[in-house]
């Protein structure tokens, strides 16, 4: 199951009537009704019965966070930071979710070796919320950390790039077992807009987790 960006409140209450894009005479089509209590008590069962979760950004990857689905531990320290290009380094380059990032050292030698880069994406001017920016909780694996930002204006547009300095320790891929099954949560965007093809293996790697072991988990 992958769970997109967008709003983890919208997904499981409907989408408001108020804001952009959603009061007359721009309202959206058919009525506001989102997942509730039903839903997500559905996709619980789904992941402990060995299914793979996959969530991205301020929708799927707050969705399986502790405010909703409450399948995997984490807080978000900071997000709707801008866009822009990221670094993110791989604590444990064996981990499934790591396969086929050895790191990167651009075209010509260039950029910080070991380290791959990445999109972070949100919209602030739009009130969209976005790129929620982890730490992670107990039994949840830190799979990519922030490494850093690029800090020229005019190749990022980031606010508060302190955020992704590598001494915080804040997580971009966050990984844990649920039962028989697999949580991925992406603050990044692994496949921004469908051509942002340094990262999007990493969403193809959470996808083959669903063909693991299927071994139970010790959480929960």
């Amino acid at each position: 199951m992958v769970v997109p960006g967008g709003n983890a409140r919208d997904i499981v209450r409907g989408w408001p009537t108020t804001g952009i894009g959603r009061a007359a005479p721009w309202q959206s089509a058919g009525k506001a009704r989102g997942i509730g209590p039903r839903g997500l008590s559905a996709i619980r069962a789904f992941v402990r019965r060995g299914g793979t979760y996959v969530g991205i950004g301020a929708g799927g990857g707050l969705l399986a966070g502790p405010e909703f689905l409450e399948l995997i531990d984490f807080d978000v320290v900071a997000a709707t930071l801008g866009v822009g290009r990221v670094w993110l380094r791989f604590p444990d380059p064996a981990h499934p979710l790591a396969r086929g990032y050895p790191g990167h050292s651009g075209a010509a030698g260039l950029g910080p070796t070991g380290l791959v880069p990445a999109m972070y994406y949100s919209e602030p001017f739009a009130q969209l919320p976005g790129g929620p920016v982890f730490r992670p909780g107990r039994q949840v694996t830190a799979v990519a950390l922030y490494a850093g930002a690029d800090a020229t204006p005019e190749e990022s547009n980031l606010i508060n790039r302190e955020v992704f300095d590598e001494r915080h320790g804040h997580a971009a891929i966050l990984h844990q077992r649920i039962g028989r099954g697999h949580v991925c949560v992406f603050g990044i965007e692994p496949a921004f807009r469908g051509t942002w093809w340094r990262t999007a293996g990493l969403l193809a790697n959470a996808l083959y987790l669903a063909g693991e072991d299927g071994r139970p988990s010790r959480a929960r």
